[in-house]
């Protein structure tokens, strides 16, 4: 085929119908040499090289009407293809693969034509004229776009400059996040900045604005993250950064009110605090055009730095929090140590919990044995409906009623479904949720300090383990009262059954002994008077004063045995135990296996077993008895058994007795007596020192 093609510009005008193919075949090749145009999708590619293409053709094909123009013609493709990251030898390479596709196709076109050899060596020189003038109009263009990347680098490296020295001198948080707002929307050509913090409740609050949305996003108001084309409510979701470009459809609260303020792109950054999602950073434009690519890797820049300061904010926040709850530890320990009233004592502690940690409320329930539970202490918001005094019901998902259940911690992050009257009454009075820890007194659970807050966010994470260093001081000042009451208690209980023997004495002395006693000085004096006159009444007088002699010294015997038998003190424990055991009406068992130990532990093991053994010939009904008596690890065990019906009361008199009196040694009593399963009394008495048994003594009967 043959076509009447005399020139450069005829070829350079049949390749311009061609123009699309050759862009393509370019675009393969650079992609395939050249590693920077790899990245380049084809899309964005292909129509730049086709411009460059048709501006070359055109050229050759139309010298003069190009040179009128050729400033803004010449620039335009150095213009359009210079991106970042392209070196100017890949630019310098990529157009000479652009030249060399043009020359391949203009001679597959000419052998198809049949177009001279003359007309393709004039076209070569065109492309190479041509093709130098668009190289130097690349180059100059590359030269002034690298120009504006470095002074775009250093405006940006500035403004990080700039927050970061406020976050290197501890400003106020705020502030750090109003200048971040602000440097991010300067930098990035935006019409507004708003930074938002993603609370527990799905709820977004904005903590920092700067732009034309002051107005519609203030600090402090909180939004739904919701919507599916909100750029703020995607980076909530998906946790990466988000660019939305219209808002046509616009669905969610944050993306109808960027709608009406007339934005038509948005780019959104995640926020990331000590690994944990915090936020997010939104940029807003009301340009027709989309932000320039490369936005979303700037603006996460600036989320850093803004992390770094929450972080900041955090740490030091950390180290008042622990200062702050140190000082509360120390006023309530000082307290407890200058033995304050219990009273005094919890009201510091509800006080100083319901000041920490995030609180803004706090009270102290006690357990009662009904079940129910009676306020001992109460702060903030919740003194309105539970005054020291009044008593509930712990019943319900209520804190107070899962520690008395469980023993255990309690937590209740949302009070939305209420169920029992501490719950509805929490929910009532605006408390979203509580935490609770358990009180425990002598290792018996006492009851429950319980903290609350009305915002949204529930109590931290640690707040169990930092209420419990409270609840451990109000427990040791619990103890610390109940201990000295009960030490007066028992003082009283000693004097008064001290004072109850001392009359016992004196009275069996009065109607016993010294009846008798008495009665013998004057059968005596009769004897004297009769040896006088008659001494055969004489010897009857004085036979009947040996009589009252006689059982004055045998009462006086059992006077003193009652205090403190001689078989104790001459045969120690053992030989008075079986002494005891041979005066009960069922058979007793006996197993004292220990030798001679102080006298105080004696006696004090002697009374158990008597009082004991006493309660069984009273109260038990029992047939058979054990008593036992072993050296542990510095101690005394001392064990009396009966197969009685049981339900023995720990509280009568003479059990209480020997609590005082063990109480004096550091020593405990156990009484263990259900209903038909007989009863054990069991006692621990410290033992400085174990002495090994003697030889023979330690029987079993």
């Amino acid at each position: 085929m043959s076509v009447n093609v005399r020139s450069a510009s005829l070829l350079a005008g049949v390749l311009l119908g061609h123009a699309e193919q050759i862009a393509e075949r370019t675009a393969s090749r650079m992609q395939e040499r050249l590693p920077s145009y790899a990245t380049w999708s084809r899309e964005d590619l292909i129509p730049v090289l086709l411009a460059d293409t048709r501006r070359l053709l055109e050229a050759i094909r139309d010298p003069d009407a190009v040179r009128g123009r050729a400033e803004m013609d010449d620039r335009t493709p150095g213009e359009t293809r210079t991106r970042p990251g392209v070196t100017s030898d890949e630019l310098l390479r990529g157009w000479q693969i652009g030249l060399e596709v043009v020359r391949e196709e203009a001679h597959a076109r000419a052998d198809e034509l049949g177009i001279s050899d003359c007309v393709r060596l004039e076209f070569v020189q065109a492309t190479l004229r041509w093709g130098d003038v668009g190289l130097r109009a690349l180059v100059s263009a590359h030269r002034e776009v690298e120009m504006g990347e470095l002074g775009r680098l250093a405006e940006e490296q500035a403004a990080l400059r700039r927050v970061a020295t406020m976050v290197a001198r501890e400003s106020a948080p705020q502030q750090v996040l109003h200048k971040v707002a602000e440097e991010a929307g300067l930098l990035l050509r935006a019409d507004t900045t708003v930074i938002h913090r993603f609370d527990a409740d799905g709820l977004g609050t904005v903590v920092g604005t700067w732009g034309k949305a002051v107005e519609a996003f203030p600090v402090g108001r909180r939004t739904k993250l919701d919507g599916t084309d909100s750029a703020t409510a995607s980076a909530y979701r998906e946790q990466r950064p988000i660019r939305v470009e219209g808002y046509a459809q616009a669905s969610g609260a944050i993306a109808k009110e960027a709608k009406r303020l007339g934005f038509q792109c948005a780019v959104a950054c995640p926020l990331f605090v000590t690994g944990h999602l915090w936020g997010a950073v939104t940029l807003g434009s009301s340009s027709p055009e989309p932000m320039p690519a490369g936005t979303e890797s700037r603006l996460a820049e600036f989320t850093e730095l803004a992390a770094t300061a929450i972080s900041n904010l955090h740490a030091r926040a950390e180290v008042e929090r622990l200062a702050e709850e140190q000082a509360a530890l120390r006023r309530v320990a000082t307290m407890v140590a200058h033995g304050r009233s219990p009273e005094e004592v919890l009201s510091r502690v509800v006080e100083e919990v319901g000041r920490i940690g995030g609180a803004d409320t706090a009270v102290i329930h006690r357990f009662d044995p009904d079940g129910k539970s009676t306020i001992v202490a109460s702060y903030g918001a919740l003194r309105e409906s539970f005054w020291v005094g009044s008593r509930w019901k712990l019943e319900g998902n209520s804190v107070a009623a899962g520690v008395h259940r469980t023993g255990r911690p309690a937590r209740f992050d949302h009070y939305e479904v209420s169920d029992g009257s501490i719950a509805v009454s929490a929910q009532n009075l605006g408390i979203r949720s509580g935490v609770g820890t358990p009180i425990v007194v002598n290792g018996r659970l006492w009851g429950v300090i319980a903290a609350g807050t009305s915002l949204p966010e529930p109590l931290p994470a640690d707040a169990e383990p930092r209420m419990a260093e409270f609840t451990e001081l109000a427990a040791t000042a619990i103890s610390n009262v109940q201990a000295r009451s009960d030490l007066a208690a028992s003082r009283a209980r000693i004097i008064v059954a001290g004072d109850e023997q001392r009359r016992r004495v004196a009275r069996d002395l009065h109607d016993g002994a010294q009846q008798r006693l008495v009665s013998t000085i004057l059968t005596l004096k009769l004897a004297r008077n009769e040896l006088e006159h008659d001494q055969h009444d004489a010897a009857v007088l004085v036979a009947e004063a040996l009589g009252h002699a006689q059982a004055a010294t045998d009462e006086l015997r059992e006077l003193a045995r009652g205090i403190l038998p001689a078989v104790l003190t001459h045969g120690g424990l053992d030989a008075a135990v079986r002494v005891l055991a041979s005066r009960m009406s069922i058979p007793v068992e006996t197993d004292i296996d220990v030798g001679r130990l102080p006298a105080e532990i004696e006696a004090t093991a002697y009374f158990i077993v008597a009082e004991a053994l006493t309660n069984v010939t009273k109260h038990s009904r029992a047939c058979h008895a054990a008593v036992s008596a072993r050296l542990g690890t510095r101690s005394l065990r001392v064990e009396v058994r009966d197969d009685g019906i049981g339900g023995a009361q720990a509280e009568g008199s003479g059990l209480v007795g020997l609590f005082d009196r063990l109480a004096l040694l550091d020593g405990s009593l156990r009484v263990d007596s259900p209903a038909d399963g007989g009863t054990l009394i069991a006692a621990m008495i410290p033992v400085a020192d174990t002495p090994p048994l003697p030889s023979g003594v330690g029987r079993k009967t």
